[in-house]
């Protein structure tokens, strides 16, 4: 908190709480009256003390301070005065603390009265024994190197007097002498202190001023002995971590070659040979440890710790060290000449430390702008913009693991006890059958031995830097002793998945808590990251590799489903979802679609073990990969980490694995189910195509839709929905779930309401499906908004990095643009990237105005082109004409294609669709043979054809645009092409880039732009500083002005002022001269200074 009455920054107070105090301690005296003043009540009982503290943490402004002229105080120790006295009438019994910039000086005067022999003065003595019972005798009296009194001083010696405070300064082992809490060339005084009440002094350690002078004020620090009553945590996981270090990989790669380690295989191979799979597991991951531990990998527990600045060098180093010397050495002796020296070799260090973090962030720029590498430019941008998310240590682990173990194990109860006894059977009766069939010709591909090709391919997708399971091993290790291990590995595999049983410790994964959004106090606001032993995920991406060939050439799952499957994505259902409602939109009487948008509860966790293994059954797998499949599920373990504590491992009964790359697609074929229930019952559906028959839903993952034409049928579709959860144990979270009803306009029919189990669902106008928002009268308006503010969040990110790195490059900021933000402005626009979004245009359009430093009112146009940019438009209507020449070549079998068919055909009978747009687009551009073709030969050369053609015409536009403008006129003169100017890109100050900036794009308030304003003709807007009866315009300010005649002689170069003709003014604005254009800005800058100055007399 802070007064705001100063013009500049000055006083304020900011306390900071540890966050293991934070539930203890809560603020107090909230009145205006106690400014500069922050009052804490913690609570004792946390302390080991008897008595509370209050801790009052103030700030007194100077005595010229102007905080004092509209007070009725002239000084501000009174207020503090009157807060004491407050708080003790608030709290009985209590220590106080005090700590602040006091601006008092109080030289060696007493800060307590010396009670000789209270029994002499009656009524002294019973005084004393009440309210001085447990005061403490002073010992070695208060030292202080500054040796004056100002009235502010003595004001605080009273108040410590009559509130027995004692001042600490000057009475500890580290601060015998009472230093200088403020040093300066203008003077050294003792104004910042720490006070305690008498009856706690014997609890203090120590006082020091420390020696960080970052400030003109040293930091003073006090440590006060307290003890807790009872140590309430948990013992921590004191377990080391390995890491790789890229550093230390020549070393690594060395010893796995090494015949010690071959020898550590070996062993292996042996156990192995005995059909101990378990402690062949635990001797490999040893021998992996003990060549991280050599190749130095090896990490200890992470600890909190202040990064050093890499900009920080040896020669930085040593000058600190030098000041550090001097400050000691005048501390020692109190000489004026140690001082000054301590002075110049600390400005020195500050100019220095300037100096070479501004050659750090260039270099810094340079680097990122070169970077080709779009791993290590995040990586490196990681550090500009990470934020940093405090520990959770108010959740203690009891909560974690009762939090976590409800969570992977919901209770949903299946009401169809017949269907549960049908599966039990099935099972039982298949079990035997499953060695039988291993050797089935049609699933030899899922049964077959795991090759060593499998195994590399599996290695290759692992991702470098990701975090280690139980074992503590990185996937790094793997992948760079792939070679050595891989005959071993090949060996440990098949026999693991001959057996049909995994390691124990394979079944084991450890959460990690990661917060989302919230209060970080509660764990709902949390999801867990599981980890698995890296050796057990190379397995599982074998089979997941293995289960997906075999699904797709089966055509095992729908044709709905597009979730987790190579070729599909999401934007295929926006695209199938968009075409349906399109269909019936477009007809000439309108049409109605009906779609319900289901979100399942938990939906990955609830799903039953017995009835995945059902299904699995059911669809023909056997053998190897089922019996390891169900040894996988037969006992899954969890344990919670959090604050660097281990809890209880805990078994999860119900849903798939976390953290598994098999979950996916097993969650995939469980969902099946209900796409295969909902045809076989539904009767009829939205027609598309006869080969594909009639649509009832589309899903991806666990995103379910369902489409109807007729309100019954969408009812039809949610008794069916209820059907399939009673059955296979799945729930519905109403609250989430939506109807939408497209239709061209009017009110919901009496008809038009749907329940599910007896319950209404809500109907609603606009649904976000799979991250774009679908109107109920599909225009795009609210999409493109909503994407906009998502971009706009990310660009904030940007600015910070920016600003981090304290300097505009323009060229590094739009890198970072197009590939932090755009991908998110242009997310689904190949269904609605047809046409110019503004929504999505202003984004860019705020982003060039903040670097260039202008206003919001800046025309658009000019920005843009300033920075060299065209509008984004010439981007993302490339994406639906990529997107068509995908679902061009998608078979025909596949939903997408069988969509865009069907609009087609609308589009022959002239019914307006998302294929007449691509269509008017192609012949827009002077495409149209392209359109009727329906295709080109070389689909990569074209685009880039078409995005060509596209800015050519954006060009041209542009030029039309600012040629006609009136407001444009100076900067047509200026520029006739977009590209970014080169100012942009030097070292050239903020407050200059703002005026040259401002003054291009004309929102300097010269008089032919405030007559603009004022709807003034142009003639009548006379140049007000000067009698030449002229307009006052761009030309006229750095042509014609006499008032500005000796600016332009100071900065403009001497050939302009020869012949300042408006071609040579031309040529002076395009000048690539960096020292042209920063007298030319300051000539500018200096200019609508004169003018403001002038103008307000």
């Amino acid at each position: 908190m802070r007064s705001c009455q100063s013009y500049k920054s000055s006083g304020g107070v900011l306390v900071l709480i540890k966050a293991s105090l934070q539930k203890y301690t809560k603020q107090i005296l909230h009145d205006e009256s106690y400014e500069e003043m922050v009052w804490l009540h913690v609570r004792a009982s946390e302390l080991g003390l008897s008595r509370n503290i209050v801790f009052g943490c103030c700030y007194v402004p100077p005595r010229e301070s102007i905080f004092y002229n509209s007070k009725n105080v002239k000084c501000n120790i009174n207020l503090i005065h009157s807060a004491i006295f407050k708080v003790q009438q608030l709290y009985n019994d209590v220590h106080i603390i005090l700590i602040g910039d006091m601006n008092a000086r109080t030289a060696l005067e007493l800060d307590y009265i010396k009670f000789d022999n209270p029994s002499y003065i009656p009524g002294l003595e019973s005084c004393y024994e009440i309210f001085f019972h447990d005061s403490v005798q002073i010992g070695k009296p208060r030292q202080n190197c500054d040796k004056h009194v100002n009235p502010f001083g003595k004001c605080l010696i009273e108040m410590c007097c009559e509130y027995n405070l004692l001042i600490l300064n000057g009475r500890s082992p580290s601060d015998p002498s009472g230093n200088y809490t403020y040093l300066s060339a203008g003077g050294s005084s003792t104004i910042d202190y720490i006070l305690v009440s008498n009856s706690l002094f014997c609890k203090v350690n120590d006082f020091c001023v420390l020696n960080n002078d970052i400030s003109k004020h040293f930091p003073i620090s006090c440590d006060i002995k307290l003890r807790s009553r009872e140590d309430k945590r948990a013992a921590c996981v004191t377990a080391v971590r390995y890491r790789w270090k890229e550093k230390n990989s020549d070393m690594f790669e060395s010893l796995i070659r090494e015949p010690e380690f071959m020898d550590d295989l070996e062993d292996v191979y042996r156990v192995l040979d005995l059909n101990n799979i378990d402690q062949a597991v635990l001797k490999l991951n040893e021998s992996l440890k003990t060549v991280g531990d050599k190749a130095n990998m090896r990490c200890g527990p992470k600890r909190s710790r202040h990064p050093q600045c890499p900009w920080f060098d040896s020669d930085l180093e040593i000058l600190k060290q030098s000041k550090c010397k001097l400050l000691n050495k005048f501390r020692l002796t109190n000489n004026e000449a140690d001082l000054d020296d301590y002075l110049n070799v600390k400005n020195r260090f500050k100019l220095d430390c300037k100096s070479k973090k501004k050659s750090y962030q260039k270099s810094q720029l340079e680097k990122l702008c070169d970077d080709k590498d779009p791993k290590m430019f995040w990586i490196k941008i990681k550090v500009y913009i990470q934020k940093r998310i405090p520990p959770a240590i108010n959740i203690n682990i009891e909560n974690w693991y009762n939090h976590f173990k409800s969570l992977l194990n919901p209770l949903v109860e299946s009401s169809d006890e017949e269907f549960d006894d049908y599966v039990n059977d099935y099972i039982r009766d298949n079990k035997c059958k499953h060695n039988e069939c291993q050797s089935d010709p049609e699933y030899y591909e899922l049964n077959r031995d795991i090759s060593h090709s499998e195994i590399l391919s599996a290695i290759a997708k692992l991702k470098s830097g990701k975090a280690a399971g139980e074992d503590l091993i990185p996937p790094d290790f793997y992948k760079h002793a792939s070679n050595q291990m891989l005959p071993l590995l090949h060996k440990l595999y098949n026999c693991i998945f001959s057996s049909g049983v995994l390691p124990k410790n394979w079944s084991h994964s450890i959460i990690h808590p990661l917060h989302k959004r919230g209060d970080t106090d509660n764990p709902g606001n949390y999801r867990g990251i599981s980890l698995i032993d890296i050796a057990c995920k190379i397995l599982c991406t074998i089979l997941n590799e293995r289960l997906v060939k075999w699904s797709d050439e089966k055509n095992v799952l729908v044709e709905e489903q597009a979730g987790f499957r190579r070729g599909y994505s999401t934007v295929d259902n926006i695209f199938v979802l968009n075409a349906i409602i399109q269909k019936y939109l477009s007809k000439s009487k309108g049409g109605v679609v009906y779609c319900g948008y289901i979100d399942f509860s938990t939906a990955y966790d609830c799903v039953p073990r017995s009835k995945l293994f059902y299904i699995l059954l059911k669809n023909g797998l056997n053998g190897r990969i089922y019996n390891i499949l169900h040894d996988m599920y037969d006992c899954v373990k969890s344990s919670v980490k959090a604050n660097g504590v281990l809890s209880e491992s805990f078994e999860c009964f119900s849903g798939v694995k976390q953290g598994c790359i098999l979950s996916p697609w097993l969650f995939g074929l469980f969902i099946n189910e209900l796409a295969l229930l909902t045809i076989a019952q539904s009767g009829s559906g939205i027609f598309i195509d006869p080969s594909i028959g009639d649509v009832f839903l589309l899903l991806f993952a666990d995103d379910l839709s369902l489409l109807a034409d007729t309100p019954a049928d969408l009812q039809k579709r949610l008794d069916i929905l209820d059907i399939y959860c009673s059955k296979w144990n799945m729930k519905v979270n109403l609250e989430k779930s939506k109807i939408v009803v497209f239709k061209n306009g009017g009110i919901l029919s009496r008809r038009e309401k749907w329940y599910y189990q007896g319950k209404s669902i809500e109907v609603i106008n606009q649904y976000k499906y799979l991250g774009v928002v679908f109107s109920n009268r599909l225009k795009w308006n609210l999409c493109c908004t909503t994407l906009a503010q998502q971009a706009s969040k990310a660009l904030n990110v940007i600015k910070l990095c920016i600003s981090k790195l304290d300097h505009k490059n323009v060229k590094i900021a739009f890198k970072l643009f197009d590939s932090k933000v755009s991908h998110i402005l242009y997310y689904g626009a190949e269904v609605w990237g047809t046409e110019l979004r503004s929504d999505i245009e202003q984004v860019q359009n705020r982003f060039c105005k903040w670097l260039l430093c202008t206003g919001v009112k800046t025309t658009n146009a000019l920005a843009r082109a300033e920075c060299g940019r065209y509008e984004l438009y010439t981007n993302y209507i490339c994406k639906p004409i990529k997107y068509w020449f995908k679902l061009l070549g998608m078979d025909n079998s596949r939903l997408p294609k069988l969509c865009y068919k069907m609009l087609y055909d609308l589009d022959v009978h002239y019914r307006i669709n998302w294929c007449t747009n691509v269509r008017m687009i192609l012949l827009k551009y002077g495409f149209g043979h392209v359109w009727f073709n329906q295709g080109v030969v070389n689909i990569a050369q074209f685009m880039l054809c078409f995005k060509q053609r596209v800015r050519d015409v954006s060009l041209q536009e542009w030029h039309n645009f600012i040629t006609n403008s009136p407001k444009c006129m100076f900067y047509s003169l200026l520029k006739s092409s977009i590209y970014c100017e080169s100012y942009l890109n030097s070292n050239l100050p903020h407050k200059l880039r703002f005026a040259l900036a401002n003054f291009k794009c004309s929102t300097v308030l010269l008089e032919v732009e405030q007559g603009r304003r004022d709807k003034t003709p142009r003639i009548e807007r006379i140049c007000k500083l000067c009698n030449t009866n002229q307009v006052g315009d761009e030309i006229h300010f750095m042509i014609y002005c006499p008032i500005l005649r000796d600016l332009r002689h100071n900065f403009l170069p001497s050939w302009f002022i020869r012949l300042p003709t408006v071609s040579n003014l031309v040529s002076l604005f395009n000048s690539t001269d960096p020292i042209v254009l920063r007298n030319l800005a300051l000539f500018i800058s200096k200019g609508i200074e004169v003018r403001q100055i002038m103008l307000s007399y």
